[in-house]
């Protein structure tokens, strides 16, 4: 090699180093060239899950996290009920996993309104002022606007005729039962529970179990007086009820009582309580349960429902020797403030009369009852079954008179009643529920009679419906406006 050829060499190398003198071997670069793609294949999947992920927490906040845990279902224990459905019902996905609680200070909705089992509006709930829910002979339906639209959530597996009852703790967070055929017959009722977080676009399915009627044959659906009624309670997202009463071919109710502590993934079945399925709940263990009528009461568990315990409710002094007559439990609107509606009843010539309406009222979480109540006049005693509802801790409401005629409003807790026409006599029969979300913003479902389906419009006029309808206030009762679903 010549001297100058070598001095070039030599240069070169000190300049650009040895790669500037012969190449390196291909095998070398192609093995340098993977590993360099996978280290950049590995940065972009890293960067494109932490960006998806980003987004997932956005969305999800923005949706206000209404999501429930992913739950693997255990066979059930032999001290449970035994699993329903064998199959999956086609359609259902499984809960997504972010937790939830209902928000501090918040507190669940009032109770559903039941309506006549042959109505058009078989039972329906307000939520909050605008928005609410109605069960139709063809829907669950939703309202965001104060009913003046609605929307289907009805479960897209479950026809409408199968549902039970639902019930909403929030705009977003809500509860179905579903029966496995449209009429109930035979000794064995198998039930399941859809549950939503998104309003009812989704709904996640649960078995509830198979009832035992012990040799009775179930009445069927919602026929024949509510063969098989389901009423959800919830205290917050997590915790909650559902009190299942059936009533069978011979006229013999049955009761039963579930708890999930996992928001409606599992459902353990608990003694039943006492009284009519309507349960009302103001904690994750403190609950309350009426027995309707005259010789009925007030009950309360503090275990979550695994036992009860009588409540003893006095009648005020100047009603001295009626009885306390019950329909409904108490409604809380707020950890301390509830209230119960009741009628007191004295029993003349072998026959009730309703002597006066009002309320027993509580600012200790239900440890102590005060009376309220307003005297009826003579000619609205006859008249039971009295709608009554609390509007928020001191408005207090009641339909009274023959087709529910006249308001009743207290704003002092029930200390003084003004007296209002409602606008409703010889429109509707009779009223079966009542609920109020603010002192002017109430529902009402109305039905044929207050006990039954036998009256109807006696007689019958062109302005009496008896169809079994949904109404709403929002003047505090004194007019009230149509807000049926249709479809």
């Amino acid at each position: 090699m010549r001297d100058e050829e070598l001095r070039r060499r030599i240069g070169a190398v000190a300049e650009h180093g040895e790669q500037a003198v012969s190449p390196p071997d291909p095998a070398l670069l192609y093995r340098r060239a993977r590993r360099r793609l996978v280290r950049l294949t590995t940065l972009s999947v890293l960067l494109a899950c932490a960006l998806l992920a980003g987004g997932l927490a956005v969305r999800t906040s923005l949706a206000g996290g209404d999501r429930f845990p992913a739950v693997t279902v255990p066979p059930a224990p032999q001290t449970t009920v035994v699993p329903s459905p064998t199959t999956q019902p086609p359609g259902t996905t499984a809960p997504p996993t972010t937790k939830a609680e209902t928000a501090p200070g918040r507190f669940p909705a009032a109770p559903p309104m039941v309506g006549d089992a042959e109505g058009t509006v078989l039972a329906a709930q307000l939520v909050t002022p605008a928005s609410g829910w109605a069960l139709t002979t063809s829907r669950l339906a939703w309202t965001g606007d104060g009913a003046r639209s609605w929307r289907t959530i009805t479960p897209p597996p479950v026809p409408a005729g199968r549902l039970r009852g639902a019930y909403f703790l929030d705009p977003r967070t809500g509860w179905a039962v579903a029966s496995a055929k449209v009429r109930e017959t035979g000794s064995r009722v198998q039930l399941a529970v859809y549950r939503t977080g998104d309003a009812g676009a989704n709904w996640h399915w649960s078995s509830l179990g198979e009832l035992d009627l012990g040799g009775d044959n179930a009445a069927g659906g919602y026929e024949g007086g509510f063969g098989v009624l389901a009423l959800p309670s919830f205290a917050d997202r997590r915790h909650g009820w559902v009190a299942v009463q059936t009533s069978s071919d011979t006229y013999q109710p049955h009761s039963f009582l579930f708890r999930t502590t996992d928001g409606g993934a599992t459902w353990d079945r608990l003694p039943p309580p006492p009284g009519a399925p309507r349960l009302a709940f103001s904690s994750r263990t403190t609950g309350w349960s009426v027995v309707q009528g005259g010789a009925g009461g007030l009950y309360r568990t503090t275990d979550a429902g695994r036992s009860w315990q009588g409540v003893a409710l006095a009648p005020p002094a100047a009603l001295r020797g009626t009885s306390v007559a019950l329909r409904e439990p108490p409604t809380f609107k707020s950890q301390r403030d509830g209230f119960l509606p009741v009628e007191f009843v004295r029993q003349e010539g072998g026959r009730p009369r309703i002597l006066a309406a009002g309320f027993f009222v509580t600012a200790d979480g239900g440890a102590t009852w005060t009376p309220r109540y307003v005297p009826l006049a003579e000619e609205d005693e006859e008249h039971g079954l009295l709608p009554q509802a609390a509007a928020d801790r001191r408005t207090l409401l009641a339909l009274v008179g023959n087709g529910a005629r006249k308001v009743l409003t207290s704003r002092d807790g029930g200390g003084r009643w003004s007296v209002a026409t409602s606008g409703l006599e010889g429109r509707y029969p009779a009223v079966r529920g009542l609920a109020f979300a603010d002192p002017g913003t109430g529902w009402a479902v109305t039905g044929r009679s207050a006990g039954s389906l036998e009256n109807g419009c006696q007689p019958p006029t062109p302005q009496c419906d008896d169809r079994g309808v949904l109404l709403r206030t929002t003047d505090g009762g004194t007019t009230w406006s149509a807000a049926t679903p249709g479809g």
